[in-house]
């Protein structure tokens, strides 16, 4: 608590470090090795959670997310990326003037720029490139309504965790009066945003692409496609909301994460079958794409395990 103010509520986000220390103990067998640098990541994470939380504040201004940040290793370890793409872009005369934020992109293109529009449209060009002939609308209708109604329920979600994190603090106050405190929340709480859900769909096909023309990769996506988005929502406003940035950085990002997976992969799978979980048919090694352990952060837990 004298290191960080962020006080992480959020449980489910725990398996994050979890996975990772398993990985790393599979690389090191080594029970203090991997409990070690799941303490020092878990610490690091919260700091920069807090450094992080009020540019998240700013940039999801139709969300009420005073008081909150996002501890989330799996999407944290992405916000490097998205700094670098938008330092890197702002230098390039041309490319500094592609604003692909929503509200622009509305107000440009009217009705076409509507999110529930745009998610028609995006879900005909899946099912097409996915060879789904015959339920091409019906796809397109589902992705049209998740555009529509998951800001909703994001908000109807948000609005709820307003009441805990007021609880929250209120009693922290009691117990620390001269300290502010976030509360520390799951990423999920972002992904309704319509950048980050838009630009998630856009990178299904990128990911599939890449897997297939890099050199030396092995991981084929797969389950992981439907949670694109959750890699761009901690991004995403140090990207300043602009969707073609945002997809400059996430292909960067999948690129990191295919050679990540491949390389951890023989660590990977020895933790999975340790923790006795089945394997499929014809299957020899798994790895990830959105987990803790295929960041950048979890090959350098890995690898230094490893020497141990």
């Amino acid at each position: 608590l004298n290191l960080t103010k962020t006080v992480d509520i959020d449980i489910f986000n725990y398996w994050i470090f979890l996975l990772l220390a398993a990985v790393v103990y599979a690389a090191s067998h080594s029970f203090w090795v991997a409990a070690l640098t799941t303490w020092i990541i878990f610490a690091l994470t919260l700091i920069v959670a807090d450094l992080t939380a009020p540019w998240i504040e700013r940039q999801y201004k139709s969300l009420n997310l005073k008081g909150i940040s996002f501890p989330h290793l799996t999407c944290l370890a992405w916000v490097p990326f998205g700094i670098a793409t938008n330092w890197v872009i702002e230098r390039i005369p041309g490319l500094k003037k592609i604003d692909m934020q929503p509200e622009k992109i509305q107000k440009r293109f009217g009705v076409f720029g509507e999110p529930l529009t745009l998610g028609f449209i995006l879900g005909i060009a899946i099912a097409l490139m996915a060879g789904y002939i015959s339920k091409t609308l019906t796809l397109a209708i589902n992705v049209a309504a998740a555009m529509v109604l998951l800001p909703k329920m994001i908000d109807i979600l948000v609005e709820g965790l307003t009441m805990v994190r007021d609880h929250v603090e209120k009693q922290l106050k009691k117990w620390f009066p001269k300290r502010s405190f976030y509360i520390g929340m799951d990423t999920a709480l972002l992904i309704g945003e319509p950048s980050v859900l838009a630009t998630g769909l856009i990178l299904i096909p990128i990911a599939i692409i890449l897997a297939f023309i890099l050199p030396g990769n092995k991981m084929l996506p797969f389950v992981d496609l439907a949670s694109l988005m959750f890699l761009l929502a901690l991004v995403t406003p140090f990207v300043k909301r602009n969707m073609f940035r945002m997809v400059i950085a996430g292909t960067l990002i999948l690129i990191c994460i295919l050679y990540v997976g491949t390389s951890i992969a023989p660590e990977y799978t020895q933790s999975a079958i340790s923790s006795k979980i089945p394997m499929g048919k014809g299957i020899t090694s798994m790895s990830n794409i959105v987990g803790s352990a295929t960041t950048w952060i979890g090959w350098v837990c890995v690898k230094i395990g490893s020497l141990f």
